[in-house]
């Protein structure tokens, strides 16, 4: 009984703890302060209030909608999850302070100070930060859409994977930022904006404007700019490895160790450049540009390689997919060469040039100068002959060096039956060196080509006899 009183007494000693309230924008006392997830918020710290003092308060979980803390003092309390939505923080001190997460969205922070604090994943959405003191600051995957960020500090800060959507984000604020990989200016203008050497990775840049910007340099790898402006931007050495690409574009670089995908309908004002390293898959069957410069990279075409629409290509690397020449299209190879994968069809020419595939000379008829070319054993050429003229029949003219191998496949078309006494030079051999030879060559009965490119009647066998023996039955010329 003894030992029951003095507890009692000891207890009844300790003095009541009263919980904190804090006071809306509209003068409402909320007491005690509640959690976001129901009930009272276990704190019992000073009152939350204008000019209030809150070092080291810990206020996680806290539902502080419509607080008004104007002014607040070195505000480094820890808000994790903290519901602050419209809260009033205008001339606030949150020096270092721990917002995790917190809902801030439509707060206003006008002067606030937050360097250093943590707002990793918080939710700022229509908050006014205009002037705020963001510098260091941990704004990771942070929630900005359309916040007012005019004036603010933003030097040193961690912008990566912020969602910056409809913000006030300007090019010098953007720039001082310690990291913006991932971030999502989704829309956003960035006009004439200088990009060099920034690190863009994983970006979501859908129907931004990007008019006149520089991206030397810049590292685009995983970002997305379906529906984005690029007209007049400067793209030099820009990695585009695994990006999403526009529909326009003013050139395509494709640098060292990147892939890079066309995988819906792109208009390339300028030249596609190929690195060595770099891969080019095209795999939209509208893909325009104004000629593909490799240099040491691999073009891939799944809906084939067509010059109509590229424009020519040159330089040394790979191609491949089958190549459709159009009416005079060229594959100009310089250096240590091009090699295609793949059959080519079309007039025109190419050069410097190993191919793998078939050779289908013209849209029948037309004409192909191969120059520097070798042609693999496994290739067929085809040649169509449909007329006596030389607009009536494929042909191919050679130059420099040239090795021939493969099937030489000759046929009339379109109903042609040509006179024995016709010929036609399906090879023009010019002033060619050529090696080689068709290891196989198919042409119709009675017709052979010759090693000299000549298409010519063979006659039958009962011909010449007739023809030896005429010769025989002429009146010898008599002796005087």
């Amino acid at each position: 009984m003894h030992r029951i009183t003095l507890f009692l007494f000891a207890a009844l000693a300790v003095p009541s703890v009263n919980a904190a309230s804090y006071q809306q924008m509209d003068g409402t006392i909320v007491d005690p302060i509640q959690s976001v997830y129901g009930g009272d918020l276990a704190y019992s710290g000073n009152n939350l209030e204008g000019y209030a003092t809150l070092i080291g308060a810990n206020l996680r979980y806290a539902d502080l909608r419509y607080a008004t803390l104007q002014y607040a003092d070195r505000f480094v309390a820890k808000l994790t999850e903290a519901n602050l939505t419209s809260a009033d923080l205008t001339n606030a001190t949150l020096i270092g302070a721990n917002l995790t997460s917190a809902n801030l969205n439509s707060a206003i922070l006008n002067n606030a100070i937050l360097v250093s604090a943590d707002l990793n994943h918080a939710t700022l959405t229509d908050a006014n930060l205009n002037s705020a003191i963001l510098s260091n600051s941990d704004l990771a995957y942070a929630t900005l859409t359309d916040a007012n960020l005019s004036n603010s500090d933003l030097s040193n800060s961690d912008l990566t994977g912020a969602n910056l959507t409809g913000s006030t984000i300007s090019e010098s604020q953007f720039l001082s930022a310690a990291s913006v990989t991932g971030v999502n200016l989704t829309g956003h203008t960035m006009s004439g904006w200088d990009l060099q050497h920034v690190d863009l990775t994983g970006a979501i840049l859908n129907d931004a404007t990007l008019t006149s910007a520089n991206l030397t340099d810049a590292n685009l790898t995983d970002a997305k700019l379906g529906g984005a402006t690029l007209t007049g931007a400067t793209l030099d050495g820009v990695n585009l490895h695994l990006a999403t690409l526009p529909s326009a574009m003013p050139s395509l670089p494709v640098i060292n160790g990147a892939v890079v995908s066309v995988a819906s309908a792109l208009d390339v004002a300028g030249s596609v450049q190929v690195d060595t390293g770099g891969n080019l898959s095209v795999m939209s069957a509208s893909f325009t540009a104004g000629g593909v410069d490799m240099q040491g990279g691999a073009l891939y075409g799944v809906f084939g390689i067509d010059l109509d629409q590229i424009g020519d290509v040159s330089g040394h690397g790979r191609l491949f997919g089958d190549v459709d020449l159009g009416a005079s299209g060229a594959i100009a190879g310089s250096g240590t060469g091009l090699t295609l994968y793949g059959d080519v069809s079309g007039s025109g020419t190419i050069s410097g040039t190993t191919l793998f595939g078939n050779l289908d000379i013209g849209s029948s008829p037309g004409a192909i100068t191969l120059e520097d070319v070798t042609l693999s054993a496994a290739g067929t050429t085809t040649f169509e002959v449909g007329g006596t003229t030389l607009a009536d029949y494929d042909r191919i003219l050679l130059a420099g060096g040239v090795m021939l191998d493969g099937v030489a496949n000759v046929s009339f078309m379109d109903g042609f039956s040509p006179a024995e006494s016709d010929t036609f030079q399906l090879i023009d051999l010019g002033s060619a060196t050529v090696t080689g030879w068709f290891s196989t060559v198919t042409t119709p009965a009675g017709w052979a080509l010759n090693a000299s490119g000549l298409l010519f009647a063979v006659p039958e066998p009962a011909t010449m006899l007739l023809a030896l023996f005429g010769l025989a039955l002429l009146p010898r010329r008599r002796r005087r």
